[in-house]
């Protein structure tokens, strides 16, 4: 491109322009502070490299309306997400207590238990919850992309700050950092993992003493009960606490513990309780509100109850 060509097309760049260079970095200078969160962490919701970012900050980066076009849209957005209704927080349910409380005896036991059952009762909510701000407990997420040895030992290392790349020495490394802590591992949608690998977490209890705590739907339980003379016996006979959990086990006063303190009617929690009866469960009690609010600006049980068949879960 010729020089003349270029110098016109930053000038139109620059015309058009949401803010100046100087604004956009006050800008991004203030929502680091407020947010709470590293250069780092701003560079990489950009989209851009830490060193982009500071070049950009000390008025060093070479097309700069580049960098300023990114932030302005990423201020919009977290604008925009600031005022979208939030799902409420976690609350003690009938389910999330008997979930806790496996999780504490495979804890306390160094035993292994096994969480399983319907889809939407809470049973992530829950785990998340007990993760928070505990540090003797560790929570890996299995997709199927992992569900192997090898990517199970990878998301193993990754919690572990283990930095071996040979699965036989992340797992003795994990071994030696698991054992005589107290720590218990939990292994969300374990249904994923294949039968080598289910084997695998068995010895990694065994021989660290840490408890572990396998969380997924019915097909878990089943595969680890299903052969428990062959190939799952030395796993099955550890199973120290199977939890089965069901959208029937919620009742009316864990709608009203997770719905009361934003302020929903008796008649809206009635209704939010028919629907976390369903095969929905509290995800879809959770979902209905959401929508509800951002739809109504209320939760009304008329508004409920229309934003309920709009969804087709009730």
């Amino acid at each position: 491109m010729k020089e003349s060509t270029r110098n016109e097309t930053e000038a139109m760049d620059e015309q058009e322009l949401p803010m100046t260079e100087q604004e956009a970095i006050e800008k991004i200078e203030e929502y680091k502070e407020l947010a709470g969160i590293s250069y780092a962490a701003v560079a990489k919701e950009l989209g851009i490299s830490q060193t982009a970012l500071s070049d950009f900050r000390n008025h060093k980066y070479k097309a700069p309306h580049t960098v300023i076009v990114k932030i302005d849209a990423l201020l919009k957005y977290k604008a925009e997400k600031n005022l979208e209704p939030v799902a409420p927080d976690y609350a003690a349910t009938t389910i999330s207590r008997q979930i806790l409380a496996t999780i504490k005896y495979c804890q306390l036991q160094g035993k292994i238990g096994c969480v399983y059952g319907d889809a939407g009762v809470g049973k992530t909510t829950t785990i998340n919850h007990f993760c928070k701000g505990n540090r003797l407990a560790i929570k890996i997420t299995i997709s199927p992309a992992f569900a192997s040895v090898a990517g199970f030992n990878e998301l193993l290392a990754e919690v572990l700050n283990i930095k071996e790349r040979v699965s036989r020495r992340i797992y003795r490394e994990a071994v030696m950092k698991l054992m005589d802590t107290g720590m218990v591992l939990i292994v969300d949608e374990a249904q994923h993992l294949t039968s080598k690998t289910l084997d695998y977490i068995r010895c990694l209890c065994d021989e660290s003493g840490a408890g572990v705590v396998l969380v997924g739907n019915e097909q878990v339980y089943r595969r680890i009960k299903r052969n428990s003379q062959a190939d799952f016996a030395q796993l099955y006979s550890r199973v120290g606490k199977p939890s089965h959990v069901l959208v029937n086990q919620i009742t009316e006063d864990d709608i009203r513990a997770i719905f009361e303190p934003y302020k929903v009617s008796e008649e809206s929690i009635r209704i939010l309780y028919q629907i976390a009866g369903t095969y929905y469960g509290l995800r879809g009690a959770v979902n209905c509100y959401v929508n509800t609010v951002a739809a109504f600006g209320d939760v009304e049980a008329g508004h409920i109850a229309k934003m309920a068949k709009e969804m087709r879960i009730a």
